[in-house]
């Protein structure tokens, strides 16, 4: 039986692909035909003989570094052939090749991933593409020779790192609740109702309420959610802003001289006490007392503050100078002035006048002007009109 040579190399399409398809039937060739034993020099003769016309031409063009000239090797004209083939390969486009290729359903599935993975083989995927650990992904896309071998021996590393640190982690925590169970176990939970302070159940002496103040009432070491005190409703005082007041030029605002020092006041209308914030206080030029107060300051939202104390200072405005009581407080940035110090200091007025107008009715109009509405009228005095003689009337005269 007849052994038939490969068929000549195609220089067209994908020129890599196409070499080393026929780089691997050009050596089963040899190895068939019992040639594999003879010389490097019979064993290119045969090279040449079946690559075709067009490859031979590129032969006698390539620049073959021989190590003997007078020796030539088989290893030699292969890696020349290689050489000049590989940078013909377009990975972006092989990729697209290889994306682009779809299953019809008519040559069946084991054929379609055949052709597959005959495509892959010159797209150069590689395992990068497929970790989902971001930490190792950029680790292997910093190494710019990564292998498959190199690229096995890190993800196993990464694999026996992990599985020692998780095993670290679990002794850890274990050994962290033993001491826990340990030390829990010399007491006993005795009490089984929630405490009267903070409404929870916990061990003696571990109140997470001690030292807290209680939002209600301003006292300490209880929350609001126990608290048992009666807030005296007639000790409040509503307040319309105490939390910081964003810059804008909204709203109204004047400055006033209290205690010595120049501040700026947001006038409030709705407020009927005064708020100084302490950072203001600090900064006053005569030495004030701030003296203790249970009155509790409540904002437009319904929140409940506690001030740290009352004081009472001399403002001056203009030609006026009266001394005011104001509540300190660490809530708020802005100094507030409540409306009973507006009008105090004649920063505003009440007004209770009030001037409407009732637009006229017909009827009045025509009682006020009787004249106009009354005959055909008539303009005072005569009008001459003059006319053109030459001018052919449109209406006859009649």
């Amino acid at each position: 039986e007849t052994l038939h040579p490969p068929t000549p190399l195609a220089l067209t399409g994908n020129l890599t692909e196409n070499w080393r398809k026929w780089e691997q039937r050009f050596n089963l060739y040899l190895t068939a035909s019992g040639l594999s034993n003879k010389a490097d020099s019979r064993k290119i003769a045969v090279l040449l003989q079946c690559i075709g016309e067009e490859a031979l031409y590129i032969y006698n063009s390539l620049e073959i570094e021989y190590e003997d000239p007078q020796n030539e090797r088989l290893s030699e004209v292969l890696a020349a052939f290689q050489k000049y083939c590989a940078p013909r390969k377009n990975t972006v486009f092989e990729r697209h090749q290889f994306w682009a290729h779809t299953f019809s359903g008519h040559a069946g599935i084991d054929k379609f991933v055949t052709e597959l993975r005959n495509k892959a083989r010159t797209c150069e995927f590689n395992i990068v593409f497929s970790i989902t650990d971001t930490g190792l992904r950029e680790r292997l896309l910093s190494i710019s020779e990564l292998t498959l071998a190199k690229t096995i021996d890190i993800c196993r590393a990464k694999e026996v790192t992990r599985a020692q640190a998780n095993a670290m982690a679990t002794l850890a925590e274990t050994q962290y609740v033993n001491a826990i169970t340990k030390k829990w176990t010399t007491h006993k939970i005795n009490k089984t109702s929630p405490c009267s302070r903070c409404g929870r159940i916990h061990m003696p002496r571990q109140c997470p309420a001690y030292n807290e103040v209680c939002k209600k009432c301003g006292k300490k070491n209880h929350f609001a959610v126990t608290c048992m005190s009666k807030l005296n409703m007639a000790t409040l005082d509503f307040i319309g802003t105490v939390q910081q007041v964003n810059k804008s030029n909204t709203g109204w605002h004047t400055k006033l001289c209290v205690g010595g020092t120049v501040v700026k006041f947001k006038l409030d209308t709705g407020a009927e006490a005064n708020v100084l914030p302490k950072r203001i206080i600090d900064q006053l030029q005569t030495p004030v007392n701030v003296q203790k107060t249970d009155t509790v300051l409540v904002s437009y939202s319904g929140t409940r503050i506690k001030p740290e104390g009352v004081i009472k200072l001399q403002v001056q405005f203009k030609n006026k100078t009266t001394d005011m009581m104001f509540f300190v407080t660490i809530a708020s940035d802005t100094a507030l002035l409540g409306r009973q110090a507006c009008v105090q200091l004649d920063l505003i007025r009440k007004v209770e006048v009030l001037t409407t107008s009732t637009p006229k009715t017909k009827t009045e109009h025509f009682k006020r002007y009787a004249s106009v509405f009354q005959g055909l009228g008539q303009f005072p005095g005569l009008h001459h009109i003059h006319t053109d003689p030459t001018v052919p009337p449109v209406i006859p005269l009649v």
